[in-house]
């Protein structure tokens, strides 16, 4: 119960968004014992749940992405005692189907189609780690699973996912699920009633099905760059609108859409620390470049401060510098989802991934430069009207 005494007495550390570890070991640098809550199994039972209820995450972003499995398609036909893929019939078409399926399941291993029973099947992994209060304890986890369910699947894997569909955004790499894609799927199988697919991604168990239906916020992580804009050399991150209404006949319950044009975790600017924080979404723009604009932002000359105080504009915070987006046209994605009707369009938002500590810099330095205009504005305000009644304006050299 030791273990449980010292997550108790962690909860508000990890509700800032700090975690117990880290805790520990800033205070063994002091030499100080760290604190311990030792009669917490004495606690009503009733106290312990609301402490176990307070210390669960909040709204977190789960990513899954595809994953090979150790079996391949010929340990799957030796189980099953049939031929991949599992088409009913034998008829001329039937058979090219199943060839060109075998095709291009052995193309995404690099083999070559005679060789596909060599290809591992695929799986589906969870990229986040299991928050320690889910693996505490019995009495922790009664609480845990009122509010997340393990799901998320294909039929040769099982599902490692533990998800709140009231909180959390399921997050997807777009590349991560082209990558073994099998293009071209037979139109017999993209049937509600068949495996669901992602663009003929045999992904997820048809028990999954509900599931998936109740996702309410999903983030798809576009592909890289694939042409410029002119010659600006501006990128353009591209996925068309097809695509996007190829994931929502899936995901039929989507309200809110996020298109993610950067993340810290696979992009270059990730930095190593980052693997194990906590992340978050915000609007698409160069974070890095606003921070360090907002950090150095001065008025650094007498012209510049005389100019400012003739300006109608005033003075201004930095400009700050979006992120090119996917240029998704609203009219095509609404008459998709009119010659569909299975699902219903969500609101469409372009996003970057950014580690909580970046976001709170972000927000100091905003603030910083903020309360720094608002001074430099009071001045101007000030100084002009003693110029107004006769005095001289005097640059002083301060900021």
């Amino acid at each position: 119960m030791a273990s449980n005494d010292n997550l108790a007495a962690g909860v508000e550390a990890r509700r800032d968004g700090t975690s117990k570890s880290k805790t520990t070991s800033a205070t063994s640098n002091t030499g100080l014992e760290p604190p311990r809550f030792t009669i917490f199994s004495k606690l009503p039972k009733e106290i312990r749940l609301m402490i176990w209820d307070a210390a669960l995450p909040g709204p977190r972003i789960v990513k899954i992405e595809q994953k090979r499995l150790c079996m391949t398609i010929g340990d799957w036909e030796e189980k099953n005692n049939a031929i991949w893929p599992p088409y009913e019939g034998d008829d001329k078409q039937t058979v090219k189907e199943r060839r060109h399926v075998r095709y291009e399941a052995a193309a995404c291993s690099g083999l070559e189609e005679c060789k596909y029973k060599e290809t591992n099947m695929i799986g589906i992994a969870c990229r986040n780690p299991i928050p320690d209060v889910f693996l505490s304890c019995r009495e922790a986890y009664s609480v845990v699973a009122k509010l997340y369910k393990r799901s998320f699947a294909s039929e040769h894997s099982i599902p490692e996912t533990y998800f709140n569909f009231e909180l959390d955004v399921l997050y997807l790499d777009w590349l991560n699920l082209k990558n073994h894609a099998l293009d071209d799927w037979p139109e017999q199988f993209h049937h509600s009633d068949g495996p669901l697919q992602v663009r003929g991604w045999n992904a997820f168990r048809n028990e999954d099905a509900e599931d998936l239906r109740k996702v309410e916020r999903l983030a798809i992580r576009v592909p890289l760059p694939l042409r410029t804009l002119g010659a600006t050399g501006v990128y353009i991150r591209r996925i068309c609108e097809g695509d996007l209404a190829a994931l929502l006949r899936t995901f039929q319950g989507v309200k809110e859409l996020y298109l993610v044009l950067q993340d810290y975790r696979e992009d270059e600017v990730q930095h190593s620390q980052d693997r194990h924080s906590t992340f978050c979404l915000m609007d698409a723009f160069d974070v890095d470049e606003a921070i360090r604009s907002y950090q150095n932002f001065v008025y650094n000359s007498e012209e510049e401060y005389y100019k400012a105080a003739g300006e109608a504009g005033r003075i201004k915070m930095p400009d700050v510098v979006g992120i090119r987006g996917a240029l998704i046209d609203e009219d095509e994605m609404k008459a998709l989802q009119e010659g569909d009707g299975s699902w219903t369009l969500p609101r469409i938002e372009e996003k970057i991934i950014v580690p909580h500590h970046v976001r709170v810099e972000f927000e100091e330095a905003e603030k910083s430069c903020e309360a720094m205009v608002e001074e430099l504005q009071d001045r101007i305000y000030s100084e002009t009207e003693e110029y107004d009644d006769g005095e001289d304006l005097e640059w002083d050299g301060r900021y």
